[in-house]
């Protein structure tokens, strides 16, 4: 057979190789590459909170699009009047609605946000709203409950509104889980022997702030303790400017003075053994305790 022949019977080969492999897997490449559900499994899910604050309502969260959010603004607008809210809504295209109703359910909620108590409001975040805060009564609570559910609906609700004075042991314990994970691991650093916060303290602080928001009206006592080094007189002196200084930070960055309370107590109440260094930085902490009695 000559050497044109054989090449000639490869080139057909091939090309009969090619249309075979297209045949069998073209239309599995086209439908991975047009279909949006690989999409839009990757998008997060959008959030949305309305926070009320010395008379103003703060809203932050995530939207896909500047068309949400101006429909967002423009109720809040309607509703609050211009000046009386802040804008720290964001836009990202990497955020889609699980539902159609979704948006329409997060303007339905804007008017509740002023419902509750100072720091009270609502957060949406996915499929489920909570909403939170402090009021007077049992009626008020039934009815911010009752419109929420109806405003959110088709999404599940999370009750996190507290009755004055009726603080239940669920919720209290519910509400210090949410505090015991967030300071878990974490120390609020002071400079050595002072009261001044460190930029790591401060961070620490930031993110015990947030979980304030999330359960407004709750009194906490805001607790310093010292490592066993030292007279004990001075420990506990230390401990309380320290406790002051946490609550200081806290109420410059939007928690509300009157749920907190400062104690110093020193060495009095170590939760480690001394003889390493870990057990002493574990006993140099700062530690928030729920209060049994909303104010």
């Amino acid at each position: 057979m000559s050497t044109k022949t054989l090449i000639g019977l490869g080139v057909l080969a091939f090309a009969l190789l090619c249309f075979l492999c297209i045949s069998f897997h073209g239309p599995t490449l086209f439908a991975s590459v047009n279909s949006t559900a690989p999409v839009a499994a990757n998008l997060a899910a959008p959030n949305l909170e309305a926070r009320l604050f010395d008379g103003k309502v703060t809203l932050s969260g995530t939207l896909p699009d500047q068309a949400s959010k101006d429909k967002v603004l423009a109720e809040a607008k309607r509703l609050y009047g211009d000046g009386q809210f802040i804008d720290n809504l964001k836009v990202s295209e990497r955020t889609g609605f699980p539902t159609t109703t979704w948006l329409p359910a997060a303007v339905a909620m804007l008017p509740l946000a002023k419902q509750a108590s100072n720091e009270g409001g609502f957060a949406m975040d996915g499929g489920s709203v909570t909403v939170r805060g402090l009021v007077d009564s049992d009626d008020m609570k039934n009815k911010l409950i009752a419109d929420a559910t109806k405003a959110a609906t088709p999404l599940s609700l999370i009750d996190r509104v507290v009755v004055k004075g009726k603080l239940t042991e669920a919720q209290a314990a519910d509400f210090q889980a949410q505090f015991n994970q967030a300071i878990a691991g974490k120390i609020v650093e002071f400079e050595v022997g002072k009261d001044v916060i460190t930029p790591k303290g401060q961070e620490v602080l930031d993110q015990m702030t947030s979980v304030f928001g999330q359960i407004p009206g709750i009194p906490v006592e805001v607790g310093g303790h010292t490592d066993s080094r030292g007279a004990a007189k001075q420990n506990l002196t230390l401990s309380q400017r320290r406790a002051e200084a946490c609550v200081k930070y806290l109420t410059e960055h939007g928690v509300a003075a009157n749920r907190l309370t400062a104690k110093g107590y020193g060495s009095t109440k170590p939760v480690a053994k001394e003889d390493t260094p870990e057990g002493l930085q574990r006993n140099r902490r700062t530690e928030f305790t729920v209060l049994k009695e909303a104010k």
